[in-house]
C-alpha cells in the first residue's frame, strides 16, 4: 500500500491499534518501477563510494554488516583534503566545521553552528555529533559510532543525538554500522530533511512523542532493533513525521520479549510513505 495522506494512515493506525508496522513487501512504489535491488557489494558500492567501498565477506567480523543472510565489509577512505580533529565543544557560534574526520571525539554543540561537513569514524561511547543548541546542516559519513546508555542516559543516536529545542534544517550523508541509532531525539524539536543511505545501523532513525520531521527520504538497508523489547528496524516513530520515501530491505526488529516493524514502528502520525519495502 502506499499511504498518501494523514487522513488514510490514521485509518491504518486504528486497525493496529495504534501502530502500523512494516515489514515486508507490502508497499507497492509510487516513485520507482522497478522491484526492490539486489543488494551485492556492487550495489553498496553504487550507494556510498568512493569514499567508502564494499567487499563480500563469509563471516563477521570488526567492519562488517549482515544484510539479508550475507555478510559485506567496508573499508572508509579518507579524502586527500581532510585532516584528523579531536572533540570539539562549542557554546559561541560557529559558522562552518568542514573537511575533518573525528576519530577519537566528535562534536557537543551548545551554541550555534551554522554547517558541519565531516566524517566521524568509530567515536566510541557517545554520540559523534550532540546537539544541545542550534546546529542548522549536517553533511557527512558516519561509520562504526556507538552510544552507551547509563543512569542519566538512554542510549540512541551514536552519529546524532539532538537534545536542543531548535530545528535541525538538513542532516545529509552516509549512515554505516552505527548503534543504537543513527539519529535520535527525545526533546522538543524538528528535523526538516533527513536524507542518506542507512547501511547496518542498529536502527537507523528513532524520533519520540515531541519531535516532528519534514521529510526522509533514504535507502535503508540492513538495519536491526534488538534486544528485549524493541521495534522499528531502520525507523521508530512515535513523532510526527510528514513523508517518508525510500528503499527498505533486510530490516529487522527481534526481541526476547517483543518486537515489531522491521522497517518502520509507528505510534504517532505520518502523513505519507512511499517507497520499496
Amino acid at each position: 500500500m502506499v499511504l498518501r495522506n494523514k487522513r488514510a494512515f490514521k485509518k491504518q493506525l486504528n486497525r493496529f491499534g495504534g501502530c502500523l508496522l512494516l515489514s515486508s513487501a507490502i508497499v507497492a512504489p509510487a516513485w520507482a518501477d522497478s522491484s526492490v535491488p539486489e543488494v551485492d557489494a556492487d550495489y553498496l558500492n553504487s550507494l556510498t563510494g568512493p569514499k567508502v567501498t564494499w567487499e563480500s565477506a563469509t563471516e563477521s567480523g570488526s567492519g562488517t554488516v549482515l544484510i539479508n543472510g550475507a555478510y559485506y565489509k567496508y573499508t572508509y577512505h579518507m579524502p586527500n583534503d581532510y585532516t584528523e580533529e579531536g572533540y570539539i565543544y562549542n557554546s559561541d557560534t560557529i559558522n562552518e566545521i568542514s573537511d575533518k574526520v573525528f576519530y577519537t571525539g566528535g562534536i557537543t554543540n551548545n551554541g550555534t553552528i551554522n554547517s558541519i561537513n565531516a566524517d566521524f569514524i568509530n567515536v566510541p561511547n557517545g554520540s559523534a555529533i550532540m546537539s544541545r543548541g542550534t546546529t542548522h546542516n549536517i553533511t557527512g559519513t558516519f561509520i562504526g559510532n556507538t552510544d552507551v546508555s547509563d543512569a542519566h542516559h538512554y542510549a540512541g543516536g551514536s552519529a546524532i543525538r539532538n537534545e536542543g529545542d531548535d530545528v535541525i534544517d538538513n542532516i545529509s550523508g552516509d549512515f554505516i554500522d552505527n548503534t543504537a541509532y543513527a539519529i535520535y531525539s527525545e526533546s522538543n524539536n524538528r528535523f526538516d530533511n533527513i536524507t542518506g543511505n542507512f547501511i547496518g545501523n542498529g536502527g537507523a532513525i528513532e524520533l519520540y512523542s515531541s519531535v516532528t520531521a519534514g521529510n526522509i527520504t533514504g535507502n535503508f538497508i540492513g538495519n536491526y532493533a534488538t534486544g528485549d523489547y524493541n521495534s522499528g528496524g531502520a525507523i521508530f516513530n512515535s513523532g510526527e513525521i510528514e513523508n517518508i520515501e525510500g528503499l527498505f530491505t533486510g530490516n529487522y526488529a527481534s526481541g526476547q520479549t517483543y518486537a515489531s516493524g522491521g522497517a518502520i514502528f509507528n505510534s504517532g502520525e505520518i502523513e505519507n510513505i512511499e517507497g520499496l519495502f
